[in-house]
């Protein structure tokens, strides 16, 4: 082996070396990028945990202000508005006759 192949080798070999530097450093960079979406991520999970205990304990606040309620139908009959069960929140039930029903289906 000459003295020039044996610089060739060396040369490739440093190129080599140096690519997989490059390399190395771009999936450092990257490791690094999912490393602060992931703190981020954690940081918005520990928000939204807040949040919805918060909401939990203005619901059931509401639930007790809104239970108070009683309203009066046309027939004169007291109607008290009771919340839904848990998972129907949205929808609101008023027991008793509906004051509503003598306004004929109007509402």
């Amino acid at each position: 082996m000459s003295i020039t192949e044996n610089n060739q080798i060396v040369a490739n070999i440093a190129k080599s070396s140096e690519e997989q530097s490059v390399a190395i450093s771009q999936i450092n960079e990257g490791i690094d990028q999912v490393a602060q979406v992931i703190q981020q991520n954690s940081a918005t999970a520990e928000e939204s945990a807040a949040i919805s205990e918060e909401m939990s304990a203005q619901a059931s606040v509401l639930e007790d202000l809104v239970g108070k309620f009683k309203l009066r139908g046309n027939d004169g009959m007291m109607a008290r508005v009771k919340v839904a069960p848990a998972g129907m929140q949205s929808q609101m039930a008023i027991s008793g006759p509906s004051p509503f029903s003598q306004m004929g289906g109007k509402y």
